[in-house]
């Protein structure tokens, strides 16, 4: 990029600007650019940070600030983003998660997205998505809901957000989240700024779950920067026969992690599942090691249920009301060795199934 060029080579952007408009000829560029930089390009860098101010609007340098750090590892990261809303999100206390999918999502790609992110972000995992409509908005509108961290990378300028269908989403991700880009302040959306807005999406990441995308979605984009920078890359299955799932069908095929639940993203993230009760409040496990959601427990619920065995969705529907709480309780289960795995894809109880065999 010559940007950087530029900058490598005199030392920061004003040093560059400033022989620009001394020196152009030292700059070893194309008359008409060097001029570019000397008078348009000077004045309207200008106008930006007087409007950026008068917005209440801040900036992050990738090169020059320790927040964020994950972008300089990307290739051509941005030269700076305009930030809306609370800069303090890109400045870690946890891992990134990018959430993203359909515009048009199906009800069941809009429930996904709400489960996946309502439940990273209550284990400490900051959102990532690109406000569009459908996927992305769920994830950040859920990751809000249960005061989680959220940011949301835009295809055009801070001052012209595209899309403006949901004005009270977009208040809270200002007042509560964290809006970026990388665009001019009144740049509006154009089909090529979404590649690039894309790989921004997965550079602050440490990796990508895919929940539904049809094989021209602009998600599957997102996903191949993941993978060309080093991302992790999960995705959801869906219906066979959904052509809202054929984009995510067509990455698994070619080696993506299938994931089927929060805590498959949590686990690949080092981190532990803290489950909730259905009132919102943090579960603490007892001292006999049961996760007392009232009576009776989660915990008690999975081994009466799988004592003859039962599906995953069996002990789902048992559980009604906790699912949060049922995989972090199954998982405690399955590593103290009282509920077991079997064939066709049953639990159960080590004491001693009866009913269905292993």
């Amino acid at each position: 990029m010559a940007a950087w060029r530029l900058i490598a080579t005199f030392g920061s952007a004003a040093a560059a600007m400033d022989l620009a408009r001394r020196a152009p000829e030292a700059l070893s560029l194309p008359a008409a650019v060097a001029e570019s930089l000397r008078t348009a390009a000077w004045q309207e860098a200008e106008r930006e940070v007087a409007v950026a101010r008068s917005e209440g609007l801040q900036w992050h340098f990738p090169k020059l600030d320790r927040a964020a750090s994950e972008l300089n590892e990307i290739a051509g990261p941005p030269l700076v983003l305009a930030i809306a809303g609370k800069r303090e999100l890109l400045d870690g206390g946890g891992p990134r998660v990018a959430i993203v999918g359909a515009r048009t999502a199906t009800p069941y790609g809009a429930q996904q997205s709400r489960r996946f992110s309502a439940a990273l972000s209550e284990n400490g995992v900051t959102v990532v998505s690109g406000f569009a409509r459908g996927i992305d908005r769920e994830a950040h509108r859920a990751a809000l809901d249960v005061q989680g961290k959220t940011l949301g990378v835009l295809g055009s300028g801070l001052l012209e957000p595209y899309p403006v269908d949901d004005r009270e989403l977009l208040g809270r991700m200002r007042e509560r989240g964290c809006l970026l880009s990388e665009f001019p302040l009144r740049a509006g959306a154009r089909r090529e700024h979404f590649p690039r807005r894309n790989r921004v999406i997965s550079g602050l990441s440490r990796g990508v779950l895919v929940v539904e995308a049809g094989r021209a979605s602009g998600s599957l984009l997102t996903a191949r920067w993941a993978l060309d920078q080093d991302r992790d890359l999960w995705v959801l299955p869906g219906r066979v026969d959904s052509p809202m799932s054929a984009g995510c069908h067509d990455l698994l095929k070619q080696g993506a992690a299938i994931v089927d639940s929060p805590q498959d993203v949590l686990s690949d993230l080092g981190l532990v599942v803290v489950p909730r009760s259905a009132s919102g409040r943090r579960v603490q496990g007892s001292a006999g090691g049961v996760l007392e959601l009232g009576e009776p427990s989660v915990k008690r619920l999975l081994l009466d249920r799988a004592r003859g065995g039962a599906t995953l969705e069996e002990l789902s529907d048992a559980c009604a009301g906790h699912e949060e709480a049922l995989f972090g309780a199954l998982l405690q289960l399955e590593m103290a060795g009282e509920i077991s795995r079997g064939p066709g894809g049953y639990y159960y109880a080590v004491e001693g199934p009866v009913g269905r065999a292993p």
